[in-house]
């Protein structure tokens, strides 16, 4: 698999719509991926690939999924929605703009559109962004102690538990407090 940026439907911002005579709706699965309607240059909405609803406001999230997935899920969906002769086309040009738009944005901010515009409805706070990567960080280096750890233990070197719990614990403080001091100087 690998991480792309992509656009799903949210609830985060309904109601803050300042466009005279449009309002806020989101219909589609809270998280479901999008993608735009028949004609992407027109309207205020995007279409969840899944349910087929609309929505007005819609996040930049990364995902564990291969960009061939991703076209072939559009795809799917343009095809179901539509039975049009240039579903390949609509769905190539889906992908396309979906992915340039998302690798343009931080992932966490939303998105609302008119119709070949999009706007920030918001962006995460740098003190948000920090506490998500510190999260990330943490989480992706308790994985490699737990993968370390079985591997040794597959190699039949045993390792009491509570060494190996006392030993993670000193090694995250100090991973911790390293972030923390990274990011004070920022």
């Amino acid at each position: 698999m690998e991480v792309l940026k992509v656009l799903v439907a949210t609830k985060e911002t309904q109601g803050e719509r300042k466009q005279e005579g449009y309002f806020d709706y989101c219909e589609c699965n809270e998280g479901e991926l999008v993608r735009f309607g028949c004609n992407p240059i027109s309207g205020i909405d995007m279409t969840g690939i899944d349910t087929l609803q609309q929505t007005t406001t819609f996040k930049v999230v990364e995902v564990d999924i291969l960009e061939e997935e991703f076209l072939e899920r559009i795809h799917r969906s343009v095809v179901f929605e539509w039975s049009r002769p240039d579903s390949d086309l609509i769905s190539a040009t889906n992908k396309a703009k979906l992915l340039q738009i998302s690798e343009q944005c931080l992932v966490g901010t939303v998105l609302e559109k008119h119709g070949e515009s999009f706007f920030v409805r918001q962006t995460r706070t740098k003190e948000e962004l920090r506490i998500q990567s510190k999260k990330e960080i943490m989480a992706l280096f308790e994985r490699s102690n737990a993968e370390m750890a079985q591997t040794l233990k597959d190699q039949g070197i045993q390792i009491p538990e509570a060494d190996l719990v006392a030993l993670n614990k000193k090694i995250l403080n100090k991973v911790d407090a390293s972030f923390d001091d990274f990011h004070k100087n920022r």
